[in-house]
């Protein structure tokens, strides 16, 4: 056994480990097997894998398990034993979850790892996203605007499938941005078959998200501009401008616009 006590989280959480492992360690939204008995600082079992008869299975970062768990878990690695002495503030805090337990205990937990399965975590999902966007950029490529389509929207929805509540700041950022991007191409690509009011669609809901899209903003205009909706478009490209001084295709699609408006103006006075 060893003795050795490994400090998490600035010393929030101790480990000691008791068995070492020798598979995968779990990352963020891997599926874990559990089997683990939790006490106070007195020895007193408050919880129990044993009460449910069963081992525990749940995704790491889904919120079914206290911080300290999350913290704790990707120290080990598969078929590890390990204890974990956790702090309130990782634990359970003012939350009364058992007569055994008061609160603001430190808490105590003996867990085994049993299985981590990690095809489905946040970095392997990141990956299937980023080669289901390539394969949709492969048929705008090739001119497939309706299968570049398809891809597109396949990946927002995957991106819907991620438990958000589970993801750190950085990882919600990356997400959000990954999304504008799909968003963003579905509204070029829809642009590209002269599809332009399902393009303005998109422009708009990636706008909801972030009002001063400089992408977005051109490609709403050049929409309105291709339907023929003059002012609107140079309204839009005005304030793209606004925003993005030195960008080049907005002024050159205000002018073109610009010029088109006043020559159907001077058609109709005729």
């Amino acid at each position: 056994m060893s003795v050795e006590l490994i400090k998490l989280h600035k010393g929030a959480i101790t480990k000691k480990v008791i068995k070492s492992g020798k598979g995968e360690s779990p990352k963020k939204l891997s599926k874990c097997t559990v089997s683990y008995v939790g006490t106070d600082e007195n020895g007193n079992v408050f919880d129990s894998s044993q009460f449910r008869s069963s081992d525990f299975t749940f995704e790491l970062g889904s919120h079914r398990i206290i911080k300290g768990w999350e913290i704790a878990l990707q120290s080990m690695k598969e078929g590890e034993i390990s204890i974990f002495t956790i702090q309130p503030e990782l634990a359970y805090e003012n939350n009364t979850i058992s007569e055994i337990l008061k609160p603001n205990s430190t808490v105590i937990y003996e867990i085994e790892l049993k299985s981590v399965d990690n095809t489905r975590c946040f970095e392997n999902r990141i990956k299937e996203l980023n080669k289901t966007k390539e394969q949709g950029n492969n048929n705008f490529r090739g001119s497939k605007y309706n299968e570049a389509i398809g891809k597109y929207e396949e990946c927002l929805r995957m991106v819907k499938l991620f438990p958000i509540s589970g993801l750190n700041e950085e990882e919600e950022k990356q997400l959000f941005q990954l999304s504008q991007t799909y968003i963003l191409n579905i509204a070029m690509t829809f642009i590209k078959i002269e599809k332009y009011g399902k393009a303005i669609r998109y422009c708009d809901l990636a706008l909801k998200n972030d009002p001063k899209n400089e992408k977005a903003l051109y490609r709403k205009g050049l929409s309105l501009g291709e339907m023929g909706n003059f002012e609107n478009a140079l309204e839009i490209f005005d304030f793209g401008l606004e925003c993005y001084k030195n960008n080049k295709s907005m002024k050159t699609k205000l002018n073109f616009y610009k010029k088109k408006m006043n020559k159907t103006k001077n058609t109709n006075k005729k």
